[in-house]
């Protein structure tokens, strides 16, 4: 009974967001075209460039899965994919200065990383970045590794580790579309639409913990499928650390985290796997130690008091950004005043609820802002085909041709590409959800309810397209499975674990 309802609410709440994503993808363009400030333009209206490329990705799809005489082997496929990124990813490593731009998260924590590894803490003090955003504490913990055994070299082994952790990415929703579907064609459909979105392999190069987080978050997944499936302990404990090394190096992986409590909760109850319970505890008391461990840690190392950092309200006052540039993003008022404050986090919090008061006021006044603002913000993070892939270079890169991937004519071919990814992806999703509704299963919808999370929570929290990229890898395996039962055969539907 309970996972037949818990399977109701997630079809119907990830078949709303399939129809929303769908809509923002096939009928509206973005772009980015200020990298510097994450600054996006959308205007509805598809060029015929556009309907070009999408036909030829669809008539590709359509190909490869009506070739009955046709036998890909997929582990060749995967593997070339793989190589393809270890390719570009060195390539965009090795070509590019192998500093960091001095300004923002990556810089500062980085910065910090280094001279407390040298015992200098005075990075960790008043007035610092770190006393202000103390939650990558664990983040600079992590890059210290780095800067202690690699030195000069440390951006650099830090970005050839960000590598691998793609290749993790990859390699796990690979996997977790095998577990879900069991079927061939799905899987080859997957890595085709993998080759055309591959925005996560110049996110290597950014020194933070984005890849290493989404990465991780992947993982977890794909071993607590795996333990659903077996009940082996053994796959539940790897999604557990997975998990929970994730959040400490990027804290939005706590929305995974709810989705995987939500799964073992249901799965417990309805088994009567009465010891699930001990890893729930377990798992949420592991995020609470770890993330506040390390905080209290460097507090006794630095004698700095982490209490008045920034208060979270301020992430939702950002979220309510009326900014049109960029609507739900950043914005340096609430970090410049509490600065100018003392750290009082009572007095920043006051101004953050303000400044909310304010823009409830003014929907209240005009409430056709309200689907405007919402809508702008929803598509500036789920409909940028770049998704800020390059938004943390700051400086021009060392060639014409690097130059142009940025922001000339290759960054526009890219872009053409993967906006017309981004709208196949779309008509596969509305092919999965419409022509699958009546036979989805719980497990499958597990990445689903993970996707709506994570738009619920952006819908009302601070957003940039660098944070919502990771649902849009969750998204893959679906648009697969409906383009599939769009384009192949009767025989090469299949059916979902």
């Amino acid at each position: 009974m309970l996972e037949k309802f818990s399977k109701n609410i997630a079809k119907y709440c990830f078949g709303f967001f399939i129809f929303l994503y769908a809509a923002a993808n096939i009928l509206v363009t973005v772009r980015q075209y200020n990298v510097g400030e994450n600054i996006a333009n959308y205007y509805f209206g598809i060029s015929f460039l556009h309907i070009i490329i999408v036909g030829i990705l669809l008539l590709l799809i359509a190909f490869v899965l009506r070739q009955q005489k046709i036998k890909i082997n997929n582990k060749y496929l995967l593997g070339t994919f793989i190589f393809a990124c270890i390719i570009v990813g060195l390539y965009w490593i090795f070509s590019n200065y192998p500093y960091l731009v001095e300004v923002d998260d990556a810089y500062n924590c980085y910065r910090a990383a280094t001279l407390v590894g040298q015992g200098d803490y005075g990075p960790l003090g008043y007035k610092s970045y770190i006393n202000t955003y103390p939650h990558n504490l664990s983040l600079v913990s992590y890059f210290m590794i780095y800067t202690r055994l690699f030195g000069e070299n440390a951006t650099t082994a830090i970005r050839l580790v960000n590598l691998i952790f793609v290749l993790i990415a990859y390699i796990s929703l690979y996997k977790i579309t095998d577990e879900l579907f069991h079927n061939d064609k799905i899987n080859t459909v997957l890595i085709i639409l993998m080759f055309l979105s591959m925005q996560l392999v110049f996110y290597a190069f950014f020194v933070y913990g984005n890849v290493i987080s989404y990465s991780s978050a992947l993982l977890s997944i794909y071993f607590l499928i795996r333990y659903l499936k077996t009940e082996k302990w053994q796959y539940l404990l790897i999604a557990g650390f997975a998990i929970v090394f994730s959040i400490a190096i990027k804290n939005n992986s706590l929305i995974i985290l709810i989705a995987e409590i939500i799964y073992v909760f249901i799965h417990m109850v309805s088994h009567k796997k009465w010891m699930l319970s001990l890893f729930i505890i377990l798992t949420i008391f592991g995020e609470i130690v770890t993330t506040n461990g390390i905080t209290a840690f460097w507090a006794n190392r630095s004698g700095n008091n982490y209490d008045n950092a920034l208060p979270k309200i301020c992430w939702i006052a950002y979220g309510l950004n009326y900014d049109e540039r960029h609507p739900g993003g950043y914005m340096n008022e609430f970090e410049v005043y509490h600065h100018d404050n003392g750290f009082v986090a009572e007095y920043t919090a006051t101004r953050a609820k303000e400044f909310i008061n304010g823009v409830l006021t003014a929907f209240k006044e005009r409430p056709w802002l309200i689907p405007r603002f919402y809508a702008q913000k929803f598509l500036v993070s789920f409909a940028n085909p770049e998704y800020e892939t390059f938004a943390q270079y700051r400086e021009l890169p060392q060639s014409p041709f690097n130059e142009s991937v940025i922001s000339g004519n290759i960054n526009d071919a890219l872009n053409q590409i993967w906006d017309a990814a981004s709208t196949v992806i779309a008509i596969g999703l509305l092919a999965y959800i419409i022509k699958r509704f009546k036979k989805i299963t719980l497990l499958e919808l597990m990445g689903g309810v993970i996707v709506f999370g994570g738009f619920l929570f952006h819908m009302f929290w601070e957003v940039k397209a660098i944070y919502t990229y990771q649902y849009f890898m969750y998204l893959l395996p679906y648009a697969a499975y409906g383009l599939v039962l769009l384009f192949g055969k009767k025989k090469d539907e299949g059916e979902a674990a």
